[in-house]
């Protein structure tokens, strides 16, 4: 899972998070939006923002920045997390 962290959302969930959390017994909404790919995380990401992409190995060839000022960081370090390029010709 790739998490897209938005500043200003994560103020305004932190805000409804102590306003809203008395009502509510179950857990409460995240502050960050989740997406399948890198790609689509970083297409929805504008300047400043921070891609967290979850431990796992992603099968993505053509990962494009689109000249955002973005980072991409793993939340668990490189070695369990993956970004695997390989195309594998089919016959």
């Amino acid at each position: 899972m790739v998490r897209l962290l938005k500043p200003m959302l994560a103020v305004a969930a932190a805000i409804l998070m102590i306003v809203l959390l008395p009502l509510y017994s179950e857990a409460p909404p995240t502050s960050a939006l989740d997406f399948r790919t890198i790609q689509r995380a970083i297409n929805a990401a504008t300047d400043g923002d921070v891609v967290l992409v979850a431990p796992g190995t992603y099968m993505e060839y053509d990962i494009r920045f689109h000249g955002k000022a973005i980072n991409v960081k793993s939340r668990a370090g490189p070695e369990v997390t993956i970004i695997d390029g390989t195309i594998l010709a089919t016959s």
